[in-house]
């Protein structure tokens, strides 16, 4: 094994974990002598039945000397992608809004008076994991029990507890509660252990409302009358890309860094993106079956990497930057003066491999 890799994360969202319960038949205990293809067929079922959900959801997020609860108020209509998230509470995204509809998604960021625009490219599917290997996955490296049931919210749930099994670098244990009339999952609780560190996410719906009539208008956005808009729409920007890093600082017009990269990984191209209110800049890297990406983009914004849902402190060379990992990818976003910086892989690397990255970027 490559010392910059360790074995796959264990981290697994509620939708996908929901799926490979049902298509792996784990749940068939739960539902008497139904096989798992007449639960895959009734989950199936059961999702198409879904016109609408709306409720409150409040994500608390548990990790060593840091406590972060973000609630917002949810409405979707999941068939069309359909959806309308408003921020409440006291967090720093508090009345942060996010509307996306067949056409266009809107994020306004409350406490900089900024609307961002983007152009819609098709919806989000349920039905978009790689199921086949999810549920091998999930065979090989988790133990499932079914608790019972549950009332959540004010619905009956199958609660059941998912554990890793063997001794990896990194172990998610947790609890599903997961609505028995729709199959749709009320809570969740997950705990990631990882270098002697514990963090718990956990997710719970609260007013949770099936198949209720939703005005239409929600999935419209209009923002505030003095808030600066900034329009990414296809028409509004210019993207070119470069086999080597000095034509595209040339294009982008200004200097961009030599990172240290884990050995195997080598410099494949580099993009830059243009628009009224900023440049971009994307370098990838790779070893031919995982990438690197290192994003460097100016920003007048001063709201920090403390605003990502999951991102844990920590301390670079010379600045803070905020980092989060999941099954399938790890990110590390820092500010420096008027440029955000951002690396992003879907290898399998160590925190301290990323934070390496940051530190030999720098400011540059």
């Amino acid at each position: 094994m490559s010392p910059h890799r360790f074995p796959r994360r264990r981290t697994l969202t509620a939708l996908a974990l929901v799926a490979l319960l049902v298509t792996s038949g784990c749940l068939a205990a739960v539902q008497g002598n139904m096989t798992a293809d007449e639960i895959g067929e009734k989950i199936e079922q059961k999702h198409a039945q879904i016109e609408s959900v709306q409720g409150t959801q409040v994500v608390t997020y548990d990790a060593p000397n840091r406590t972060r609860t973000v609630t917002k108020n949810v409405v979707e209509i999941p068939n069309e992608s359909l959806s309308r998230t408003e921020y409440v509470g006291d967090s720093d995204q508090a009345d942060d809004v996010r509307v996306s509809n067949e056409s266009t998604t809107w994020r306004y960021d409350a406490s900089e008076n900024t609307a961002t625009r983007y152009d819609t490219a098709g919806g989000t599917s349920l039905t978009g994991y790689n199921y086949s290997r999810l549920v091998s996955n999930l065979q090989e490296d988790y133990a499932l029990t079914h608790r019972g049931t549950e009332t959540v919210a004010g619905r009956e749930t199958h609660v059941v507890e998912f554990t890793a099994t063997g001794n990896e670098t990194v172990t998610t244990n947790g609890t599903l509660w997961v609505d028995t009339e729709y199959w749709y999952p009320i809570k969740q609780r997950s705990t990631m252990t990882y270098d002697g560190e514990t963090r718990t996410t956990t997710v719970t719906f609260r007013n949770v409302t099936f198949n209720a009539d939703v005005d239409r208008d929600a999935f419209r956005y209009d923002p505030p009358a003095d808030a600066t808009v900034e329009d990414y729409s296809t028409n509004d920007y210019t993207y070119e890309k470069y086999d080597s890093r000095s034509a595209a600082a040339e294009d982008a017009g200004f200097d961009l860094p030599d990172p240290s990269m884990p050995g195997e990984f080598s410099f494949a191209n580099a993009s830059v993106m243009h628009n009224d209110e900023q440049t971009s800049v994307t370098m990838t890297y790779t070893n031919g079956s995982a990438g690197i990406t290192l994003r460097k983009y100016t920003t007048h914004s001063t709201r920090n990497g403390s605003s990502i849902d999951g991102a844990t402190e920590v301390q670079l060379d010379g600045t803070t930057g905020w980092y989060q990992t999941n099954d399938h990818w790890s990110t590390l976003v820092w500010n420096c003066d008027d440029h955000r910086y951002t690396v992003y892989s879907d290898a399998d690397l160590q925190k301290d491999d990323v934070v390496a990255i940051a530190n030999s970027t720098g400011c540059r």
